[in-house]
């Protein structure tokens, strides 16, 4: 095993890009509550969870890399804690800068 700064979706999503809906970026535990409840729903197909591992430095590459394997996404920062707590704040704009403004995050 290795650490990976990133640890993208290896589900159903994968099999056909164009047609994730939503992807959904998280670090820590909530990774797991989000994969339980996206299964719950059948989104399985449709919405793919990405784990950032590193925040700081942030991985511009593999994040960017990440939004462009599925084209059609909204992209999505889940956290427990309130917006205005964890680690909304400084995600957000290295997001953006990622995405080259593109898309809201």
């Amino acid at each position: 095993t290795h650490f990976q700064r990133v640890i993208p979706d290896d589900g159903p999503a994968t099999q056909n890009p164009s047609g994730v809906k939503r992807i959904i970026f998280c670090t820590g535990k909530i990774y797991y509550e989000v994969m339980r409840e996206r299964k719950t729903r059948n989104m399985e197909d449709s919405v793919a969870i990405t784990r950032i591992e590193q925040l700081s430095p942030f991985p511009f590459d593999l994040v960017k890399a990440e939004t462009e394997k599925y084209p059609n996404a909204d992209l999505v920062w889940c956290q427990e804690e309130h917006k205005n707590q964890g680690y909304y704040d400084y995600v957000k704009p290295r997001m953006r800068t990622t995405i080259n403004r593109a898309k809201p995050v």
